[in-house]
């Protein structure tokens, strides 16, 4: 990341932070004043096979961890899977405009 970050990369994407090295806290705090981080919600475990309440759970620590100067642009790590619920995908939307609102 150093190495990218040196040559002008100014956003990283995806973050997918179930693969190593890609722990939030951990990348924010290297990180979060040189970088945008895009993605980051969990598109493996969480949105298939979470409820709407883990999916909310999720969404709420990613934006607290990563968004540490508003350099955070909340998206799925990856595509989202099929038979993802779509109740979940809407969850992740009415998360962040819930989260915007508090700030």
């Amino acid at each position: 990341m150093p190495h990218f970050i040196k040559l002008g990369v100014d956003i990283i994407d995806p973050v997918q932070i179930t693969a190593s090295g890609m722990d939030p806290e951990l990348l924010a705090e290297k990180y979060g004043n040189s970088i945008v981080f895009h993605g980051a919600i969990d598109t493996q475990n969480i949105l298939p096979y979470g409820s709407q309440a883990n999916v909310h759970e999720h969404c709420m620590e990613i934006i607290s961890k990563l968004n540490t100067r508003g350099n955070l642009i909340v998206a799925p790590s990856n595509n989202f899977m099929p038979g993802t619920p779509p109740v979940n995908i809407e969850e992740v939307y009415r998360t962040v405009q819930e989260y915007n609102y508090e700030i």
